[in-house]
C-alpha cells in the first residue's frame, strides 16, 4: 500500500521563514486516514494537526497536492510537476546535453527543454530537512501562509489559495561522488584506471550514471542556492533573491583538496499581482550586479540565506555542513 505525505492547516497566522510548522509522524489518523485511503489508496504519514475543518495533503508518489474539506467530504487535487522554465544551472544543462542525446530532452537536444522530475528522496535534502518534508507558514513574509515542500534537491512553495506553485528553486546540485567511490568507479571494470593525478577527486554522477560510455570520467559539479526575502527594490512587491554557487572538483594532482568555484549567479524573483502569473514569483531580468548590491547593502551574507541551520541529529542549529564546507575553497561560504 502506498504512503501519503500530507499537512493539515494549522492557523492563518504569520510565521517568519525560520518558524515554519513541521509535519510529524502520526500513526493513527482514524477516519480521515480511512477516507484518504479509500480515495487514493495511500496512507498518510506526516501531519500537522489542527482544529480547522480542512486539510492540505501531498501525494508524493502520485505527484499531487490536494485539499480535503472534512465537513463536505470533498477532495480537490492539483498536479505537482517540475515547473516549466525553472532555472537550471547552465553547466548542468550542458552536461546533460553532452551525455544524454534523447532520453533527457526528447528527440531534439537543440530545441527541447531539459526534462527534470521532482523527487521525494529525503536523503537528497540538505540539513535533514527531508525528515519533515512538508511545512506550513509564511515563508516569504507576505502575511499569507504557504505549503513548503522539501522534495529531494528542490524547494517547492505551494499556495493553497491560488492553487499553484508560488515559487520553485533547486537548492542542491549534486553531480559528484564521494572520493572513495570515485576511485572505485574509475578502477572497477577497467573503466579508466588506474587512478592517476589527471583524474578528478570527485567524479561526475551525471556522466557515470547517464552516459552509455562508462569510461567517460569527468570532474563532478557541486552547487547550492540561498534565498533572501524582502522588498529589496522598494516598489511595494515582495522579492526573493537567490544567490547560487557552482563548483567543480579539483584533480587528484592538484595541491588543493576539494572544489573550485566556477561562478556565482544572482537571481531576482518578484511576486506578481496581475495576469496569468498573479500570486506567483516571476523571475525578472535584473542585473546580477544589482542583486549583489542589494545583498551587500542589507548586510546579507551566504550564511544568512535560507536554508541555513541544520536539523540533523547532533547538528541542530548549526550551519548546514555541505553549504558551508571548507572544501569548497570559497571564503564566502564561511561568512
Amino acid at each position: 500500500m502506498k504512503k501519503i505525505l500530507f499537512i493539515i492547516i494549522v492557523c492563518f497566522c504569520s510565521f517568519s521563514n525560520s518558524e515554519l510548522s513541521k509535519g510529524e509522524f502520526w500513526e493513527d489518523g482514524g477516519a480521515v486516514f480511512k477516507k484518504l485511503d479509500e480515495a487514493f489508496n495511500e496512507i498518510p504519514t506526516y501531519v500537522i494537526q489542527s482544529n480547522h475543518n480542512e486539510i492540505i495533503f501531498g501525494l508524493y508518489e502520485s505527484e499531487v497536492i490536494g485539499r480535503y474539506n472534512l465537513s463536505e467530504i470533498k477532495v480537490k487535487g492539483w498536479p505537482l510537476k517540475y515547473p516549466v522554465n525553472s532555472y537550471v544551472e547552465p553547466l548542468i544543462e550542458q552536461r546533460y546535453r553532452d551525455v544524454c542525446r534523447f532520453g533527457c530532452f526528447g528527440e531534439d537536444t537543440e530545441s527541447q527543454t531539459l526534462k527534470l522530475e521532482l523527487s521525494s528522496n529525503k536523503d537528497l535534502t540538505l540539513g535533514c530537512y527531508g525528515q519533515s518534508p512538508l511545512r506550513y507558514g509564511d515563508l516569504d513574509g507576505n502575511e499569507n501562509n504557504e505549503i513548503v515542500l522539501f522534495l529531494g534537491k528542490d524547494l517547492v512553495v505551494f499556495s493553497p489559495e491560488s492553487e499553484n506553485i508560488k515559487f520553485f528553486q533547486n537548492l542542491n546540485v549534486q553531480d559528484w561522488m564521494p572520493k572513495d567511490k570515485t576511485a572505485t568507479w574509475i578502477t572497477d571494470f577497467d573503466r579508466a584506471g588506474p587512478v592517476s593525478d589527471k583524474h578528478p577527486q570527485y567524479l561526475s554522477n551525471i556522466f557515470a550514471y547517464t552516459s552509455s560510455n562508462y569510461q567517460m570520467v569527468q570532474a563532478g559539479y557541486r552547487g547550492y542556492a540561498k534565498l533572501y526575502f524582502s522588498d529589496f527594490d522598494v516598489n511595494g512587491k515582495r522579492d526573493i533573491l537567490v544567490w547560487r554557487k557552482i563548483y567543480q572538483s579539483n584533480l587528484r594532482g592538484d595541491a588543493k583538496q576539494g572544489f573550485t568555484l566556477q561562478g556565482n549567479a544572482y537571481l531576482h524573483y518578484e511576486l506578481s499581482d496581475s495576469g496569468d502569473s498573479k500570486g506567483q514569483y516571476v523571475k525578472l531580468e535584473t542585473e546580477g550586479e544589482l542583486v549583489q548590491q542589494w545583498l551587500t547593502a542589507s548586510e546579507l551574507t551566504w550564511s544568512k540565506g535560507y536554508p541555513s541551520k541544520s536539523e540533523c541529529e547532533g547538528q541542530e542549529g548549526q550551519l548546514i555542513p555541505e553549504m558551508h564546507d571548507p572544501l569548497l575553497n570559497d571564503p564566502d561560504v564561511l561568512k
